[in-house]
């Protein structure tokens, strides 16, 4: 297939080093000079074009991962794509691709959150609030998603404000944490939507 994805290429105009790696390919561009973010753009529409030219007659999925310097810098852009274009192949709606812009590097630290190695810690981290009345893992996922916001999530969750911070008091008390600590909050903010994605 690789006269095909070369042929992509060049009708895409993306002038790119093609290589096969695993059940797929690899490819990059290297730059004497940084590139502005206008050709950057422009770069990453060649690409998607390429794929879509592509798609026509290979299902495929690509990622594009972002601009690094040196060698060691080009190890990590086809790292960041490799990742990309496994979570591009289960997003139908974006075309089967993905570019890590900061959209794109949001979509994949949340496919993180959602693999096996991640998982189990999770569960493990919420596991105080199975079972208790209120649906405090419900509560406290709307909290988080409303930025903290006890008024909004009780409009979310249907409740009284003072039932929030009552929920809210208790999620502290179960898991031992400080909501007012970003990284906690973060933690688990990541942890109730790898759960509640399983659930």
């Amino acid at each position: 297939m690789r006269p095909e994805v070369l042929r992509a290429f060049d009708t895409a105009h993306l002038h790119a080093l093609v290589v096969e790696q695993g059940r797929g390919w690899g490819a990059w561009t290297t730059f004497a000079e940084e590139p502005s973010a206008t050709e950057l753009h422009r770069h990453a529409s060649a690409a998607r074009r390429a794929q879509w030219l592509l798609r026509s007659s290979v299902p495929s999925a690509m990622g594009v991962g972002r601009l690094y310097r040196e060698a060691t810098g080009l190890a990590r852009t086809l790292g960041e794509a490799g990742d990309a274009a496994r979570l591009a192949a289960t997003r139908s709606a974006g075309g089967y691709f993905v570019h890590v812009d900061r959209l794109g590097l949001g979509r994949l630290l949340l496919a993180w959150t959602r693999t096996d190695t991640f998982l189990p810690a999770a569960r493990s981290m919420l596991e105080p609030l199975s079972g208790r009345p209120g649906d405090l893992l419900a509560t406290l996922t709307a909290y988080l998603d409303a930025e903290s916001s006890l008024t909004e999530t009780a409009a979310v969750l249907g409740v009284h404000r003072n039932t929030v911070a009552t929920r809210m008091a208790k999620v502290q008390e179960l898991l031992g944490v400080e909501l007012t600590d970003p990284d906690e909050r973060l933690a688990l903010h990541l942890a109730c939507r790898s759960v509640l994605f399983h659930s």
